[in-house]
């Protein structure tokens, strides 16, 4: 009896355990054969239809195609499951279908964005682990139907255009990887895992097929800083850390946001970590492939600017991006000493190297022209003198639109109004037409007013084209509508409104001195004020 039980609890264990083998079995089979199918094959069904790829609203030029069909990149984004619907899935409605193939490796399968469940667990401590394994699950699947292997964060934003056409000037067959390079810890440098970096397949098979398999070269486990732990591997397997600027020192990728780059901040604090293992100067070039630590917002926002909006009638003017072959012709590495330690105040430069410095003004060109208005406070408080800049714009293309810009600003503090309130504007509109501007000039020079804050950012080409479409002769004004208040609504103050000059005139001859239609002491909220008077004339 004793033996008949013995027996029977082998067969039951057995059993159990070779049930979950096959389970297991399936589920990795099913699952890679999803991937196969869904990912591989480009099926996107699931993706949802806020901001689509740009191949459906923006005309790709005959190279540009070209070079997706002969620099085939699959990019692989590393992800965590509480990531799955944010930051990941921003990538996937942005940048991330302009790969050729795009995959998204995690901890867990997730049917819906998709991901792949790795073999690894979460945190810091297994990003090297989750490197390790996605680069040996590509190179198995796709070694054959892509050229360049890119790894980027979910917090990772990448030009793909820029990336595909740096690549289209190197052979795929050599060992080689690009990225943002760091000069500590790996004797050749290696490349920072949060700006994103690309494998040939040459450089992708040596680690998949050698590295992965030997602890000599490769580290095993899953521990250790990802970034670090490849350029050790690619160091060891004689894959080629490139230089990835211009020729003019201009680099491509970028471990933090564009605004940590191009505006005094932490990270141009001498004594920051960046100094110390930053490899180049971090100068920008036209041709940037990638930023880091950029947050779900940010993503959508980048991918509107860069591929939805376009200033009309705007003609470009920033040198042009060479044809293929990119501008990789540094014969030699340029080693630049950091920035001391500073204090207060802060840099107003961003740091380059010592022959060329990037001074933070704006530019102005031959088409702008600044008009400086001299305003005398009338108050009974000591009469103080202040220039306020007002631009008037002129577009030697679109003369037939002239717009006098006014940004409010230090005007308030001119004009002894409180600061929290908003109605200055019954005086700012009257100094411009009656005081500073006759009638005379205001006529023969400026159509259109257009009111902003000084945190307001106007693409001035859209709204002369917007208002070329309108007579200034007639009461018309336009903006942002709310709906609450005023009858007609009316329009948001932040947004900026653009006035005609019949509606100026009205505001200026009738309601300035008429407080049933306009209010004439200096509370109330700016733009509702201004609505009211507004959608009170009916003539």
């Amino acid at each position: 009896m004793f033996r008949l039980l013995r027996q029977s609890s082998v067969s039951l264990l057995v059993g159990v355990v070779f049930g979950c083998s096959v389970i297991a079995f399936l589920n990795q089979s099913l699952n890679l054969r999803f991937y196969q199918k869904n990912v591989a094959n480009g099926d996107r069904k699931q993706e949802l239809n806020t901001i689509k790829s740009h191949a459906e609203n923006v005309i790709v030029d005959k190279k540009g195609k070209d070079l997706y069909d002969k620099v085939r990149i699959l990019c692989w984004v590393m992800t965590t499951p509480a990531n799955h619907e944010t930051k990941a899935l921003a990538v996937k409605e942005t940048w991330g279908p302009r790969c050729n193939v795009l995959l998204f490796m995690s901890s867990t399968n997730d049917t819906k964005l998709p991901t792949l469940g790795l073999p690894v667990g979460e945190g810091r401590d297994a990003l090297w682990g989750k490197t390790r394994e996605a680069f040996r699950y590509v190179w198995e699947r796709y070694q054959d139907k892509v050229d360049w292997f890119l790894k980027a964060d979910d917090d990772t934003y990448v030009i793909v255009e820029n990336l595909r056409y740096f690549l289209s000037g190197f052979n795929t067959s050599q060992p080689l990887y690009f990225g943002h390079k760091f000069k500590t810890i790996v004797k050749n440098g290696y490349f920072s895992g949060g700006a994103g970096y690309a494998l040939s397949k040459e450089a992708t098979r040596r680690f998949a097929t050698i590295g992965y398999h030997n602890e000599s070269l490769c580290r095993k486990d899953h521990r250790g800083a990802e970034d670090a732990e490849m350029g050790n591997c690619m160091e060891k397997l004689n894959v080629s850390a490139m230089d990835t600027r211009d020729s003019q020192g201009r680099g491509r990728f970028f471990p933090f946001g564009a605004d940590s780059h191009y505006f005094p901040g932490e990270i141009h604090s001498g004594d920051y970590w960046y100094w110390d293992y930053i490899y180049y100067p971090p100068t920008q070039a036209y041709s940037t492939i990638s930023f880091h630590y950029i947050d779900q917002r940010t993503m959508y926002i980048l991918d509107l600017f860069f591929y939805q909006i376009r200033p009309f009638g705007l003609v470009d003017n920033r040198p042009a991006i060479p044809e293929p072959p990119p501008d990789v012709n540094l014969t030699a590495p340029r080693w630049f000493a950091p920035p001391k330690p500073t204090t207060s105040p802060p840099p107003t430069t961003i740091p380059t190297s010592t022959k060329s410095t990037t001074t933070l003004k704006p530019k102005t060109t031959t088409s702008q022209t600044t008009l400086k208005l001299n305003i005398t406070s009338q108050t009974s408080a000591p009469v103080t003198t202040k220039k306020v800049e007002a631009q008037k714009i002129v577009d030697s293309n679109s003369t037939k639109v002239p717009l006098c810009l006014c940004v409010e600003t230090d005007l308030v503090n001119l004009l002894k109004v409180n600061e929290k309130s908003m109605v200055c504007h019954n005086e700012v509109f009257t100094f411009l037409l009656r005081i500073q501007l006759s009638a005379k000039d205001f006529n023969s020079s400026v159509d259109w007013i257009l009111k902003a804050d000084d945190d307001t950012y106007v693409i001035v080409e859209n709204l002369r084209y917007f208002l070329s479409g309108f007579n200034t002769l007639e009461p018309l004004y336009f903006g942002h509508k709310f709906k609450a208040i005023v009858k007609n609504g009316f329009f948001s103050g932040g947004a900026g409104y653009a006035l005609s000059k019949e509606a100026i005139r009205r505001f200026v001859t009738i309601g300035y001195h008429n407080a049933s239609l306009c209010r004439k002491d200096h509370g109330g909220a700016e733009d509702v004020e201004m609505g009211l008077f507004v959608f009170s004339r009916k003539k």
